[in-house]
């Protein structure tokens, strides 16, 4: 992996020291009055894993974590048992990952930009991106698959299957994080696909085959072009979630849409495509920001952050983590009440362990949210079987 950022062996020494206790709290300085993380304590059946970190994903086995630090962090891997963590990408330099997830082999799957402009954090987040593939036992850097991507990746549990989204349209011009948002054209104007492949090995080299598109945010034709007529709305974004247990036919997905007439933000939905038949359901009958995330191990239900209305008027400020069906029915169950509790409070990120468990997810607030998007103040485990909630 190509970097400017080439790490000195002292800083590694450092931070390697750092991690001697139970947690690295340098990877982040948010603090909160006693009187928050007396409220973010009182939410029953949760436990706190760690005060920094986020994005989360289960092992296999339901005994560790994969978080990453903080965007263009570095990736961790937490003992949840012991609650340790230990640094799985201090050996190689690097330009910051943001996202990594266990693949069905025992690799890990990363998302991270071959370069990084400090000055244009954003940009990269959305347009500098790539999928990578790290060796499990961390003999060696990791290898590009050549494959750009943004945001989330839907990854199987039972093969090597992966979705990612990525843009038939040329990357806009790099613009400062100070001037991205001015210009929602740059989102407008993304054209994302959804694809999908599969990871194999040839000479030990990863690579992706099969690559197809399954979804387009640009088509005319079909269920998603449907549904954005009726709304009068486009599509601005659309994200993979979960390759659905058991058989893994099956992939949710979320869609940012804006209106047609003034491209104002019109919300954030949830669907379910069955990669057979093609079909797709909507997941949420309800109005307000809904975004899929962690799916039950039984593949009936799935996570979601949802919230009354739209990211226009905050409300991914105000998102708690609800258990969403998965026939189309719109069921929905109440997961956490961190918004109930605080209205400056919020749960987010959440993932079910394989067998079932545990749900570990993120908290955060808009104030930390602004300083790193998708940051948190910590990690968390919720015990679904005590809570009601598997």
């Amino acid at each position: 992996m190509k970097s400017i950022r080439n790490r000195s062996a002292m800083t590694t020494l450092v931070l390697l020291a750092m991690l001697g206790s139970a947690q690295f709290s340098g990877a982040q300085d948010y603090s909160l009055s006693n009187e928050m993380e007396r409220k973010i304590a009182s939410h029953p059946h949760v436990r706190r894993l760690t005060d920094w970190g986020g994005r989360p994903d289960w092992s296999a086995d339901s005994r560790r974590l994969l978080y990453v630090s903080r965007e263009y962090g570095d990736v961790f891997e937490l003992n949840v048992a012991t609650g340790k963590s230990r640094p799985i990408t201090f050996h190689f330099p690097h330009q910051g990952i943001f996202r990594a997830i266990y693949l069905q082999n025992g690799d890990i799957l990363l998302s991270a930009p071959r370069y990084h402009d400090p000055l244009a954090t954003a940009y990269g987040r959305f347009f500098g991106s790539e999928l990578w593939v790290m060796k499990g036992d961390l003999s060696g850097p990791p290898v590009p698959l050549g494959v750009t991507n943004h945001e989330g990746i839907a990854v199987a549990r039972g093969s090597m299957r992966i979705a990612w989204v990525d843009s038939t349209a040329p990357r806009p011009i790099k613009r400062a994080d100070n001037e991205f948002f001015s210009r929602p054209i740059d989102f407008a104007s993304l054209k994302d696909q959804i694809w999908i492949g599969e990871i194999i090995y040839e000479g030990g080299v990863p690579r992706v085959i099969n690559k197809r598109k399954i979804l387009d945010c640009e088509s005319d034709q079909g269920a998603i072009a449907e549904f954005n007529a009726l709304r009068g709305s486009k599509c601005s974004m659309i994200e993979p979630q979960n390759l659905v247990p058991p058989d893994e036919q099956r992939l949710t997905f979320t869609m940012l849409t804006r209106k047609t007439r003034d491209d104002g933000h019109a919300g954030a939905d949830s669907f379910i495509l069955d990669l057979q038949s093609g079909k797709i359901t909507q997941l949420n009958t309800r109005p307000g920001y809904f975004e899929v995330e962690g799916v039950f191990p039984d593949g009936r239900n799935s996570l979601a952050e949802h919230a009354s209305g739209n990211q226009a008027d905050g409300a991914t400020n105000r998102v708690d983590l609800w258990k969403v069906a998965l026939d189309g029915s719109g069921a929905l169950t109440p997961v956490t009440s961190y918004n109930k509790i605080d209205p400056q409070l919020k749960s987010n990120q959440g993932v079910v362990s394989p067998d079932g468990r545990w749900m570990a997810f993120g908290v955060s607030t808009a104030a930390v949210e602004q300083k790193v998007p998708g940051q948190g103040v910590g990690i968390f485990l919720m015990d679904l079987g005590a809570a009601g909630r598997r």
